[in-house]
């Protein structure tokens, strides 16, 4: 016979064996004892037995009351019994004993199953809580990473707009330079073909009024070789005077035109490019200063003449003139 736990039947009848070599009564908790395991449940069968061979193996014979001529004493039955009894109800204490200890074992065992069980009840509950908090933790984390996403996209989006605005502003401010180039080369174009006509005119002038003093000096030397004729050559200075008054007037027009030309250069120079503000302004203060610069050169050198054509004038010539006035 073989126990659950691995007890064979062969070692609790050598266990009872030396027990009874050093003159014990084998027991079940005894022959737990000597063999230092197993449990009462499966000694006691294996030991009651050991109990039943004990007899032949120790050579003695037990007739039976059938068996002619021979009965046990009663003493010897009665001590058999009692020993047999006595071993009995040993073994069976022991085997209650053991059974209440594994039933205490098994309470103990039962309530720290379901101390463990109401434990792991509370850890699922937990973690079923946990669980759906990380769920909709991961769940939010997932929006935001989604709304971030977008925002980054439209952030990609608004940098793509704002660097083709940049290179748009680029563009423009390219082509505003270079019409300030341009606009700045036709206004020095413009001021530089000014001047030459300026220039063009006051040489004109200067040489118109040089021929008209040398016409007013002829007019004079003939007067003053022929009396006679001095209306006539009276005349003929107050129609050389009302073509030097002529010529006065188209250059002052001319003037005022090439004036008009420039501020209307101006104006656009000023519109094209802000930044050019103050340098047109100055470049404008240059050009009125000139203008009136070379208007009073042109009203002295005018001034100067007409004097001179005056006080050479003849008398009679200046009377005609007073009169024409």
């Amino acid at each position: 016979m073989k126990s659950s736990r691995g007890i064979q039947e062969h070692q609790v009848w050598a266990a009872a064996d030396l027990l009874i070599a050093a003159g014990e009564r084998p027991t079940i908790e005894k022959v737990r004892q000597t063999l230092g395991s197993g449990s009462p449940n499966t000694v006691s069968p294996m030991l009651d037995s050991w109990f039943k061979t004990l007899p032949g193996r120790l050579g003695v014979k037990v007739p039976t009351e059938e068996e002619a001529g021979y009965r046990m004493p009663a003493e010897v039955v009665a001590g058999v019994k009692a020993l047999w009894d006595t071993a009995r109800k040993e073994a069976s204490d022991l085997a209650r004993e053991a059974l209440a200890a594994q039933r205490r074992q098994l309470d103990q065992r039962a309530e720290a199953l379901a101390v463990a069980e109401d434990e792991l009840r509370r850890k699922q509950a937990a973690f079923a809580d946990l669980q759906a908090s990380l769920e909709a933790a991961l769940l939010k984390a997932n929006e935001t990473i989604n709304g971030l996403e977008r925002q980054l996209d439209a952030g990609r989006q608004r940098q793509a707009t704002l660097e083709a605005h940049v290179e748009q502003a680029r563009a423009a401010l390219a082509e505003a330079q270079s019409g300030q180039l341009r606009l700045q080369g036709e206004h020095a174009a413009a001021i530089a073909a000014r001047d030459h006509a300026d220039r063009q005119r006051v040489d004109r002038q200067d040489a118109q009024e040089k021929r008209l003093l040398l016409e007013v000096d002829r007019a004079r030397e003939e007067a003053k070789m022929a009396m006679g004729t001095a209306a006539k050559e009276a005349i003929r200075a107050g129609d050389i005077e009302r073509r030097l008054i002529e010529s006065r007037e188209e250059t002052a027009s001319a003037l005022r035109a090439a004036e008009q030309e420039a501020l209307g250069q101006a104006t656009r120079l000023m519109k094209a490019e802000g930044l050019l503000a103050s340098a047109l302004a100055q470049i404008q203060i240059r050009d009125d200063r000139l203008r009136r610069f070379g208007e009073g050169v042109s009203t002295m050198r005018t001034g100067r003449a007409v004097g001179r054509k005056i006080n050479d004038r003849p008398e009679g010539a200046r009377r005609v003139q007073l009169r024409r006035g």
